[in-house]
């Protein structure tokens, strides 16, 4: 038997959506024909992957995901944001409004400078933030 592999999460000739069109039982060799859609969560990107089972296994608390990535709390919440984003959750001008709010909330509550803050928002600028 071959070594199973990954689903690709786009075709690889073209970058397009793939569909899977035939399932095989492994037991009784039952094949099964039609088209399926690829669950979203199987089409993110490791790094994606990796952030959601940090997120999952922090049960979602942001000071552990900040020391456990080794990344800030606003990139924590833009991560989020993507990851929500990719997943169909959120939508890119909900996850700019968002965003601002975050960094807002940080300093009013103390977890960051406005200098800080002003560095994040200027290098946000060239992604339309």
């Amino acid at each position: 038997m071959s070594k199973i592999k990954n689903i690709p999460r786009e075709c690889p000739s073209c970058g397009g959506n793939l569909n899977i069109i035939e399932l095989q039982c492994d037991s009784c060799s039952t094949i099964i024909k039609g088209e399926y859609l690829i669950p979203k969560l199987i089409k993110l990107q490791e790094e994606e992957m990796n952030f959601l089972m940090t997120f999952l296994s922090t049960r979602g608390n942001i000071k552990e995901i900040e020391k456990d990535l080794k990344i800030s709390y606003p990139t924590v919440k833009t991560k989020l944001d993507n990851l929500l984003i990719s997943l169909g959750i959120k939508n890119r001008v909900e996850s700019t409004t968002d965003f601002k709010k975050s960094i807002l909330d940080s300093i009013e509550k103390g977890e960051m400078k406005v200098d800080e803050a002003v560095k994040i928002f200027k290098s946000k600028q060239n992604d339309n933030y």
